[in-house]
């Protein structure tokens, strides 16, 4: 008579910790995959944010520069500002009655890049150049401004860090965003 063991059921201990291994491999790489997922979706609803952003700035800008006063429109007024002058951290320009405006009349307005980040629009009437009206445009810096144009008789039109202060404006104005923010740079036509 032969005597059979009976089988025996379970796993070895090799088994159980290799079957542990594996676990652990396979779900260090689910959370590298849910966290690498996290960040792109995160990049890309930063980049969207941004997008919309510039979108509503530029929108902004294009109204306020279209009631831009052209040049010569206010005769030689003397004491006047000048109709536009740009520096490296913004421009300003005289405009009537821009939209939001509290009072019907010539407006000094002037887009700046703010220290801290961003970019700012202020407006003020030209009778009342203590209250300035300060809305946020754009939080990304450092924003460069560049002013295209003649500078003086017989030089040709190029591209400028700074446009100094007078009756006539640049052809175009430019900002430009950092290369690493993504975003276009923005141009303005003025004349």
């Amino acid at each position: 008579m032969t005597r059979h063991r009976p089988t025996e059921a379970g796993f070895t201990l090799l088994e159980v910790l290799v079957a542990l291994a594996l676990t652990a491999l396979l779900a260090t790489a689910l959370v590298g995959m849910v966290r690498l997922g996290t960040i792109g979706w995160e990049r890309t609803a930063a980049r969207v944010s941004a997008t919309e952003g510039l979108v509503r700035a530029d929108r902004t800008l294009r109204r306020q520069l279209a009631a831009m006063v052209p040049a010569g429109a206010l005769g030689d007024i003397r004491g006047r500002p000048p109709l536009f002058f740009g520096a490296a951290d913004g421009f300003g320009w005289v405009a009537r009655t821009p939209a939001a405006a509290r009072a019907p009349g010539l407006y000094g307005q002037r887009v700046r890049s703010e220290a801290g980040g961003g970019m700012i629009l202020e407006s003020w009437l030209l009778n009342d150049p203590a209250r300035i009206d300060v809305a946020p445009l754009f939080s990304l810096a450092p924003i460069r401004f560049a002013y295209f144009g003649v500078v003086g008789p017989g030089s040709p039109p190029a591209w400028h860090a700074r446009w100094a202060a007078g009756p006539i404006p640049p052809r175009l104005v430019r900002l430009r965003f950092p290369q690493d923010a993504g975003l276009p740079d923005l141009v303005y036509r003025l004349s």
